[in-house]
């Protein structure tokens, strides 16, 4: 079973016109060498081109891995027509998000498909993804009070890639998290045709992916999508928010894992809610819970 995993590398973009968080570069690289530990998958990683030498060091300490880099201008972006109509560039300087990255996820899955169809499956994951903040201690490599782990987790692994392509089948993998009840998240397009009236859960754009022809139906859907929300709302939106109408018109065609919290039982203190949620909580799923049914 032959597997590519695509990411991508971008760093300093936060106050400038396209948006982005502050000081992750040695976040994204160190979650990067976790995610390493799927050997059985080879890594295709889109970068600007001014930090691919940074990436390369990370390439020689790992000759067990085949990994191949790709610089990547933003400056080029797809739908850059759009975007010079409808973002608001302003709000983009002091944005942690950069959506010209988001939107282009799926089109350099697609690039590696036309690349090279000989692969099996085709997943897209987030860089940092490992990280203490979705990640409680049990599951960090190393970690200890005196010295802790941030970035190594355990569930990054051959067996958590066999177990994804196991669940996601002939169809597209997608995660999706909840905005019912007690939680907090609610990224819906006022005056969208989503298909249904259901809005109890909403996709995030962190991991997907499946086979080849899959994939490409989902950039071609998802480019779709956004040229007509984006013209017909004449804004533009987050990667999440058009990634869920494709979803919701096109429920069959996904392999949807759910989650209600992105927090869990080590961080949920600082953000610990009333009295009144805390039962809601207890029962909550969390993120990172996805990797460990994954592995099971």
């Amino acid at each position: 079973m032959r597997t590519a995993v695509v990411t991508c590398y971008y760093n300093n973009l936060y106050g400038t016109k396209f948006g982005g968080r502050e000081g992750r570069n040695e976040h994204y690289k160190r979650s990067f060498e976790s995610l390493l530990k799927m050997t059985d998958a080879d890594f295709f990683v889109f970068c600007e081109p001014s930090t691919s030498s940074e990436l390369k060091e990370i390439v020689e300490k790992h000759p067990e891995n085949n990994i191949k880099l790709i610089e990547y201008d933003l400056n080029n972006f797809y739908m850059q027509d759009l975007f010079e109509k409808y973002k608001d560039y302003n709000f983009a300087l002091t944005s942690t998000r950069c959506q010209e990255l988001q939107y282009t996820k799926s089109l350099w899955m697609k690039m590696i498909v036309e690349d090279d169809d000989s692969y099996d499956y085709y997943f897209w994951i987030d860089m940092g993804l490992s990280y203490s903040g979705l990640i409680p201690n049990k599951h960090l490599i190393g970690y200890s009070d005196e010295r802790p782990e941030y970035y190594n987790s355990d569930l990054f692994n051959n067996q958590m890639l066999s177990g994804l392509i196991k669940f996601t089948g002939d169809k597209v993998f997608i995660i999706n998290i909840a905005n019912a009840e007690d939680y907090f998240y609610n990224n819906y397009i006022e005056g969208v045709d989503y298909g249904t009236d259901d809005k109890s859960y909403h996709t995030i754009g962190g991991m997907f992916g499946g086979k080849k022809d899959n994939v490409l139906w989902f950039h071609e859907m998802f480019e779709k999508t956004a040229r007509e929300v984006i013209t017909t709302k004449q804004n533009t939106y987050d990667e999440e928010m058009i990634f869920n109408v494709v979803f919701k018109r096109n429920e069959d065609k996904f392999a949807s894992m759910e989650f209600d919290l992105w927090l869990h039982d080590d961080n949920e203190g600082s953000h610990r809610p009333g009295e009144d949620k805390m039962e809601s909580w207890a029962r909550a799923r969390r993120f990172y819970q996805i990797f460990v049914h994954l592995m099971n």
